[in-house]
């Protein structure tokens, strides 16, 4: 402890808590004072993490909420799509891309509880989309998550990079 700060990983923290190497916790993340809102947040914790896609096979599953998957679509380098199973709940799938001659590519739709489990192709091969950013998830129901991710590649390449923040634990 230095003037009441409290260091892990070094004899000279500089404030309230100042850790030198990796985190890892467990449960809920509660940052900033959360005042100014009508609405307290939700105590379930937060996911943020790194996002490395380099297959592009069926089924890899990239980030998902309670009851949606983003998925690589099978055998493309560019293609993506959100699974979703039977009577899910309302869901809203909102996504914002680029493709590489730099114009704007973006998905939206909504979902209400489909009578059959099924996909959704938020982006296609020929679209050519070198960036995507947007949201997944139930934004309807109580209790339920919604994930957010941004992911870019160089041109056409196989390899997708970038980060995944969400309630849902990944």
């Amino acid at each position: 402890s230095s003037g009441g700060n409290i260091g892990i990983g070094t004899t000279g923290p500089s404030a309230e808590l100042d850790v030198a190497g990796s985190i890892r916790g467990w449960g809920t993340l509660r940052l900033g004072n959360e005042s100014g809102t009508s609405e307290a947040p939700q105590l379930t914790g937060m996911v943020v993490r790194r996002i490395n896609s380099i297959a592009a096979l069926g089924n890899q599953v990239i980030a998902r909420t309670d009851t949606l998957t983003l998925e690589r679509e099978n055998g493309t380098t560019g293609g993506w799509i959100i699974r979703y199973p039977a009577s899910a709940s309302r869901f809203v799938i909102a996504l914002m891309g680029i493709n590489s001659s730099g114009q704007n590519v973006n998905f939206y739709t909504t979902v209400s509880t489909p009578p059959s489990a099924g996909t959704v192709a938020v982006f296609t091969e020929a679209q050519n989309v070198v960036h995507f950013s947007g949201s997944f998830g139930n934004t309807y129901s109580s209790g339920q998550h919604v994930t957010q991710v941004t992911l870019t590649r160089h041109g056409t390449d196989n390899f997708w990079a970038g980060t995944v923040t969400t309630t849902r634990n990944q």
